[in-house]
């Protein structure tokens, strides 16, 4: 167990209505040079009855300073837990009924949140709502023109990869973390593509077309263990077995996911191997 521990940065803020307030979680490791951007991404939201929760990951680069410039943001100090466990820190002092998980190092769009909401408010059934995002460079330069394309369906399309790039692209409901839990630490490194595929097994997912989030590529999270991330993503795959052994389909969409991971990350992997002996 981590201990958590609370530091209210600022005692003025009103106290909002649960049921409109959406609560971003930010959790942030060794990257408090891109928080201000993040937290600033939020707080320009057009949709302005929103909670920030920065989530200090035993970061070693002085990250409560930095969100304590920002009255009404509030920050969390934990022992380093990775980020599934930051994520599910922060999830259990949010008040709001929708969630949404934001990287310290990507930024959200004004209208992300208002279209995350109008997207869940028009299908009482669907747990969480997917919007596209563009491509950033590290000083926040564009690297894409136009967003990707959304499937028709996301379970199908997630059994054969996790086409959402970023988790800012994602608005939840809080229900949905009250029924299947939340991030799963033993697979941190895919626990948000396992939190998509639980959530679209289950329930309708709502995707749409608009950008909502910046995803920025970096130094730091180019170089991710390409070994560590595959077997994380064959693990939360492999989960997923059972569930479409009944379903032709299903199953081989899966079958196309577990050969796309092994394909890309091994291949990676084989580059780094090449690179180190060189």
């Amino acid at each position: 167990m981590h201990r958590v521990a609370l530091a209210t940065l600022s005692l003025l803020a009103p106290e909002p209505d649960p049921e409109e307030l959406v609560s971003v979680v930010i959790p942030c490791f060794k990257q408090a040079h891109f928080l201000p951007e993040a937290i600033e991404s939020v707080l320009a939201q057009e949709h302005s009855d929103v909670e920030v929760i920065v989530v200090d990951d035993g970061s070693p680069d002085n990250v409560e300073p930095v969100a304590s410039r920002y009255p009404g943001v509030r920050c969390l100090r934990q022992e380093n837990g990775g980020l599934a466990a930051a994520r599910n820190a922060g999830l259990a002092e949010a008040k709001g009924e929708f969630l949404l998980f934001l990287d310290a190092d990507d930024r959200l769009l004004p209208e992300a949140i208002g279209l995350g909401l109008e997207q869940l408010r028009g299908d009482a059934a669907a747990m969480m709502a997917a919007g596209t995002w563009k491509l950033i460079g590290e000083e926040g330069e564009p690297l894409s023109a136009d967003p990707p394309q959304q499937p028709r369906e996301a379970y199908p399309a997630l059994l054969e990869s996790c086409f959402i790039s970023t988790p800012a692209a994602v608005l939840y409901r809080r229900a949905l973390f009250e029924e299947i839990g939340g991030f799963d630490p033993s697979v941190s490194a895919s626990a948000d593509y396992d939190l998509y595929l639980r959530t679209a097994a289950a329930h309708p997912v709502r995707l749409h077309p608009h950008p909502v989030a910046e995803y920025r590529r970096h130094g730091a999270n180019m170089t991710r263990d390409p070994e560590l991330i595959m077997g994380a993503e064959l693990a939360v795959l492999e989960r997923q077995a059972a569930r479409v052994a009944d379903d032709e389909e299903l199953r081989e969409a899966l079958d196309r996911g577990l050969a796309r991971s092994r394909s890309y990350h091994g291949a990676r992997l084989e580059l780094l191997r090449r690179r180190e002996a060189a």
